[in-house]
């Protein structure tokens, strides 16, 4: 099945809007610090499977079903009790797209064979972040293999990275948007489309810490709203007001890896 997956897509490699993300909960059981989704501040919060669903159609319905790939995450998606009600409607949306799971592995041995099941049904890619810490992913391997779920690492954490933010809103916009590392990050959070982590997920920075940052509507975008993808596409290549308090240029490796310690100093 996937190699008929990725025969369809090539068919989208021109289509403007390729890609996005979508968290399943915006807490975390890891919290990374200086986490760029900001999971470490976030109270706990599941996403809603009907708002869910009806973003997915309307999205899918502008972009004619032609998403490239997708991604399925948090704060740590597995914390979320009907996770595995997120695959099928994924899948139906978008039937043609790389749909991949990113989760920190905390949790996968814990998972019983329904999620297992779901995965393989829906053809979800794991693709689980190696940290420093105690799982064992010869175990997590084999068990994919059993039911014939593709395993791709996303990413191999020893270092924190790092977007400074600052918080008096005095950087330059537009320099800070052109050299920016992470502005194709696009994340789809309660029916707006945002061009990177920060402005989607910033908001829990803002209330952990008390800040008076402005978190202006106009940094995402309505997709029920917009007309057409074409719109969508317009407004994620530019810049928007959160730039002049996210210095994206500044984008770098940061610290050892460690938990976080939920000190306003790791997002500074």
């Amino acid at each position: 099945m996937f190699s008929e997956i990725y025969k369809k897509i090539d068919r989208f490699r021109n289509y403007k809007f390729k890609y996005f993300e979508v968290h399943l909960t915006e807490h975390c059981n890891l919290n990374c610090q200086s986490c760029l989704h900001f999971s470490p501040l976030a109270e706990e919060e599941y996403t809603d499977l009907e708002i869910f669903e009806r973003d997915f159609e309307r999205l899918s319905l502008l972009a004619n079903g032609r998403i490239e790939s997708l991604i399925l995450m948090g704060g740590e998606p597995l914390l979320h009790p009907n996770c595995i009600d997120f695959f099928p409607i994924a899948r139906k949306y978008f039937p043609y797209a790389y749909i991949q799971f990113v989760t920190n592995g905390i949790l996968l041995k814990q998972q019983d064979k329904l999620f297992w099941e779901a995965m393989q049904k829906n053809e979800i890619i794991l693709r689980p972040t190696k940290y420093p810490i105690n799982v064992d992913w010869n175990e997590i391997e084999r068990i994919a293999k059993d039911y014939k779920i593709r395993v791709q690492y996303f990413n191999d954490i020893r270092i924190s990275c790092k977007i400074p933010i600052c918080i008096n809103g005095v950087l330059d916009s537009q320099l800070n948007y052109k050299k920016c590392k992470r502005n194709n990050c696009y994340i789809l959070h309660k029916g707006k489309i945002y061009p990177c982590s920060i402005s989607a997920n910033i908001h829990h920075f803002i209330k952990y810490f008390k800040l008076k940052i402005e978190n202006s509507d106009s940094n995402g975008i309505d997709i029920y709203k917009v007309k057409n993808i074409f719109e969508i596409d317009k407004f994620l290549k530019k810049r928007i007001p959160l730039c002049r308090y996210c210095n994206g240029s500044g984008y770098r490796l940061y610290r050892k890896w460690a938990v976080s310690q939920k000190d306003i100093n790791e997002w500074l």
